[in-house]
């Protein structure tokens, strides 16, 4: 995994001994935490992951063919109870991962925080 502001964690882990979690900060309005994960999938059919956040963060799920340029596959709004999130994709192609922060349609007013655990990708071979 590469993350950007961000870390795996202990600190309010969705399961487990720890959790990926990103951040948003008051002070750094423009930086979004991401988690990219460094190897491609083939034939993926669906990723599904749990995930919470708090002060109304969102979490984009995107794919890459070249681990550099990525493509929206869906944006999911969160609570502060961890929830099961399925994200359909269907590429037959090698794709790369990446979990982001988004933004609520108001300002979170302050550091806020996006957790997600239990990643699974489903494929077809």
């Amino acid at each position: 995994w590469t993350f950007y502001y961000g870390t795996s964690t202990t600190t309010d882990k969705i399961t487990d001994g720890q959790s990926a979690q990103m951040r948003w900060y008051t002070t750094a309005t423009s930086n979004l935490g991401y988690a990219k994960y460094n190897t491609s999938f083939e034939n993926v059919t669906k990723v599904v992951f749990n995930a919470k956040s708090t002060n109304g963060l969102k979490v984009r799920v995107s794919y890459s063919f070249n681990g550099t340029d990525f493509i929206e596959a869906e944006t999911f709004s969160l609570t502060g109870t961890a929830q099961e999130i399925t994200c359909n994709i269907n590429q037959t192609e090698s794709i790369y991962l990446k979990f982001e922060v988004v933004l609520p349609d108001t300002n979170p007013g302050g550091t806020s925080r996006l957790t997600i655990d239990d990643v699974k990708v489903y494929g077809m071979r």
